[in-house]
């Protein structure tokens, strides 16, 4: 299937990936997504300052990043505890190794209850036809 004939909005709710001006978002099949940012107001280096930015290039640039894990679906607020607290919304100041380590772990996990049940509303011509490419 063509994911072109997609809307924008459509496109948001599927898994692959999308750059923003403060960061970037991965989303995965399983049906949890990864919002990394280290822009202005982030938590993170540029939080109280003006981003590391270098506009020739587009380039947007700090040591740490700030990471939401959701559900690409219903945007439900997945990770609710990490490294023993609890999470309200976001995760600051996350090393790139940090960063990483959540990415692998949400692609890691089962998939989610939304996904399942958006994939059963599939017609299975649609399903087979994706599958052979």
């Amino acid at each position: 299937m063509n994911d072109d004939t997609h809307s924008f909005d459509d496109q948001l709710r599927m898994p692959g990936l999308t750059v923003h001006t403060r960061g970037f978002r991965i989303q995965f099949e399983n049906g949890y997504g990864v919002s990394v940012c280290f822009g202005a107001m982030n938590y993170c280096q540029n939080r109280n300052g003006v981003p590391l930015y270098e506009p020739k290039l587009g380039q947007l640039t700090s040591s740490n990043a700030e990471i939401l894990v959701y559900d690409i679906i219903t945007d439900e607020n997945i990770l609710t505890h990490f490294g023993g607290s609890e999470v309200e919304q976001v995760i600051g100041w996350q090393s790139p190794e940090d960063v990483t380590k959540i990415l692998d772990w949400a692609a890691k996990q089962p998939p989610r209850a939304s996904m399942v049940s958006r994939r059963s509303c599939i017609p299975s011509t649609i399903n087979e036809e994706s599958d052979n490419g």
